[in-house]
């Protein structure tokens, strides 16, 4: 800038700013010729903060009003202005609607294969009775296992990215049991 307003002064002509006499310009302030001039050292810029220098993790559990609260952990000290980019502190935790309904109907269907199973161990003697009494009391405990997944996936946005595989997994089991008890009954003619 100084360079500039020196050329203006002195009468130099864009774009060539050649000055009609010789220009020279005073020395800064504090230097002498003796001193070497030292480069400057350059500092390499900081990167900004952005949420992948934080490492959250539930505080508490999915509230009436599907609000989780988290609790934040710097993990790149490296960056600059963490703050600018600190996760919410609360997140939504409303679970996925196509897996809840999904599963709200894999427990509406076990339910009546449950009602089947009892009329059918009444309808039955000996064997037979004892038999399909093993498989309705296997398909209930999946069944209630289940249920836990189901009430659990109501109350974690994250539930399936988590959990999902065990949830399939004890669906597969259920699945495993009706089919079992449904052949063991078409085979014999029940």
């Amino acid at each position: 800038m100084l360079v500039m307003l020196y050329r203006v002064k002195e009468d130099a002509v864009y774009p060539d700013c050649k000055a009609r006499k010789t220009v020279s310009l005073p020395r800064a302030p504090g230097y002498s010729a003796e001193q070497p001039i030292e480069p400057q050292k350059q500092s390499t810029p900081a990167i900004p903060c952005t949420a992948t220098a934080w490492e959250c993790r539930p505080s508490g559990a999915c509230n009436r009003d599907f609000k989780q609260q988290y609790e934040c952990t710097l993990v790149d000290h490296t960056c600059e202005n963490p703050e600018r980019s600190r996760p919410a502190a609360e997140i939504d935790c409303r679970p996925s609607e196509e897996n809840l309904k999904e599963m709200a109907d894999k427990i509406k269907h076990a339910e009546e294969v449950v009602a089947e199973m009892e009329k059918k161990v009444l309808e039955l003697e000996g064997f037979y009775a004892t038999t399909v009494l093993g498989f309705l009391q296997d398909y209930r405990k999946q069944l209630e296992e289940y249920k836990v997944y189901f009430h659990d996936a109501q109350r974690y946005i994250d539930y399936f990215k988590h959990y999902g595989s065990d949830a399939i997994q004890k669906g597969a089991m259920l699945e495993r049991v009706e089919r079992d008890y449904n052949h063991f009954v078409q085979e014999n003619g029940l």
